[in-house]
């Protein structure tokens, strides 16, 4: 058979740049073949003890299913990049055992978790053994998945026999006091999202045409009788038009608006407006949560802890969390592995557990041999030369060096002159192709495991030349030494590769430098003078791209 008409079964190729260490420079531009397969268990779950509540996952349609019940083919509901409730689909479900997991106390339920299980929180994107008490988990509702459920030609208000019947038969008095209750219940609670925020700018644009047009002539009570804030009035226009562009508090000269100093819009003597920047007005003046404090009328005030709550953005509280590791326990009062689900979606890798928001598997479209296309070396070859024929190619996945024929999609690569990079996650040997290609333009980047060193190839790291790279993701100081133990083991057995050590990325997180600071700090202090600082710059341009990157 040619080699050329070999076939692979490949996710996705793409034009980008390396951002990830290797033997030919990183952030250079590189034709990216992602091959499909992947043999490691990932290890963001969820865990099941005996006896204790089993989380619910939140469907798009139907009742919600226990953890333990999902299977293949289920529609979740679920959040995109824009926060607009989707659907996506279970393809995958895998269990395994784990000896170290956390015990976390969520909103007065406790959750069975493993250490880097991400949940998306107010400061973003963070995994379980980064979060601290008083962190607050995004979360959907009951009342959301019902209005998910009735979307489109779901929706029986979609016929018009049934919009007429309803509209006859509706209080519109009571279900508008029923709604001003409920706004005004998540509003104490902080949980209230208004419309306004998730509209789209055309439709914004619309409705302020329509309120335009209702107000005009003796429509505008500003018109019957003049304005009720004179003064406030023309400080607008004022500092609108730049005339007046000093903020009293900060002394910044920058663009400012007037501000009622006791919050009281119908006290509009000069002696009560405040002259302010936006960063100064916003901390004066919390929008939306400060209006009634003495001002309603049975005298209720706010409470300060109330205030504190409004004030955090929507979420359910981290109350508790406690580390168990096996191994800390006495063989008679030693608890049994904790039983763990993982769940493999698409298009959409997240899930809602208990409607809290929460990460899977980064890698779900690459994890099975066959979930890709199938191409052939002729084709692949065609794909890079209509991308304009760069010199360099990585060749990544999952695992792809699980497809047999990866090695004559390499020769092929190498025989046409391409210099080519392999990001393979060390749990397969290489020496088949470094003895073969030893003295070709190939690099191989070996992601080092830590939390599977018994899946490694040791000769892998030992026998890996000058061109190739060790690379450990570091996340914690256990990590760190564990990474560093390992560097000097190699570099004893006389190891020619280089190491680098990756701070973990979590996509939307905005601590990437402290973190690199810190490892930083670690190497030098640690004396690795053969570990190199690797930050995964494609995660940080495109952060929460999983494809195309």
């Amino acid at each position: 058979m040619d080699t050329n008409d070999q076939t692979l079964n490949v996710c996705e190729t793409f034009l980008s740049i390396d951002g990830e260490v290797n033997g030919f420079g990183r952030m250079k531009p590189s034709f990216f073949i992602r091959l499909a397969g992947c043999n490691l268990k990932c290890k963001w779950c969820f865990g099941i003890r005996p006896g204790r509540r089993i989380p619910r996952i939140a469907t798009a349609i139907g009742p919600n299913k226990k953890l333990n019940e999902v299977k293949i083919g289920d529609m979740l509901m679920t959040y995109d990049s824009d926060h607009n409730l989707v659907e996506t689909e279970v393809v995958d479900v895998l269990t395994r055992e784990v000896d170290r997991w956390l015990r976390i106390k969520i909103d007065e339920v406790v959750y069975f978790v493993t250490e880097e299980h991400p949940f998306f929180t107010t400061h973003g994107l963070m995994p379980a053994s980064n979060l601290v008490v008083g962190d607050m988990i995004l979360h959907a509702s009951p009342d959301d998945k019902v209005s998910f459920s009735k979307l489109g030609d779901r929706n029986p208000m979609k016929r018009p026999d049934v919009a007429a019947k309803s509209t006859e038969n509706t209080d519109y008095t009571s279900v508008g006091k029923k709604i001003s209750t409920t706004i005004r219940r998540k509003q104490q609670l902080g949980i209230y999202n208004h419309p306004w925020v998730n509209m789209s700018e055309d439709r914004k644009a619309e409705i302020r045409k329509q309120f335009s047009a209702r107000m005009k002539g003796d429509k505008n009570p500003n018109w019957n009788g003049g304005s009720k804030t004179p003064n406030f009035d023309i400080l607008s226009e004022l500092c609108t038009a730049g005339v007046i562009n000093v903020c009293t508090i900060c002394n910044n000269e920058t663009r400012v608006i007037p501000h009622h100093i006791d919050e009281d819009p119908k006290n509009d003597s000069l002696a009560n407006i405040q002259i302010a920047c936006h960063p100064c007005h916003n901390k004066i003046h919390k929008r939306g949560y400060n209006f009634w404090r003495g001002e309603r009328k049975d005298g209720k005030v706010l409470s300060a802890e109330k205030q504190l709550q409004m004030l955090q953005s929507n979420g359910v509280e981290v109350q508790e969390i406690k580390l168990f590791d096996r191994k800390d326990f006495l063989p008679s009062i030693k608890p049994k592995p904790l039983k763990v689900y993982n769940l493999t979606c698409t298009p959409y890798n997240t899930y809602l557990i208990d409607y809290m928001w929460v990460h899977n598997c980064d890698s779900e479209y690459a994890r099975e041999i066959g979930s890709g296309e199938d191409m052939t070396v002729a084709q692949i070859l065609t794909k890079i030369k209509d991308a304009g024929n760069p010199p360099k190619i990585t060749i990544t996945g999952g695992e792809p060096l699980l497809q047999d024929r990866a090695q004559a999609l390499t020769r092929t690569l190498l025989d046409f002159g391409y210099y080519v990079s392999v990001e393979t996650n060390g749990s397969i040997d290489i020496a088949d192709y470094s003895l073969r290609y030893r003295d070709n333009h190939i690099s191989f980047v070996i992601d080092y495991k830590l939390d599977q060193p018994d899946k490694m190839v040791p000769d892998n790291f030992v026998n890996a030349t000058e061109r190739d790279w060790v690379k450990f993701v570091i996340d914690t100081d256990s990590d760190f030494e564990q990474a560093a133990d390992l560097v000097r083991a190699f570099t004893r057995l006389r190891s020619q590769t280089s190491f680098a050590f990756s701070p973990t990325v979590w996509p939307g997180d905005h601590n990437v430098s402290d973190r690199s600071a810190w490892l930083v700090d670690k190497i030098l202090a640690a004396q690795l003078w053969n570990v190199a600082l690797n930050v995964q710059f494609h995660k940080i341009i495109w952060p929460g791209r999983q494809r195309g990157v």
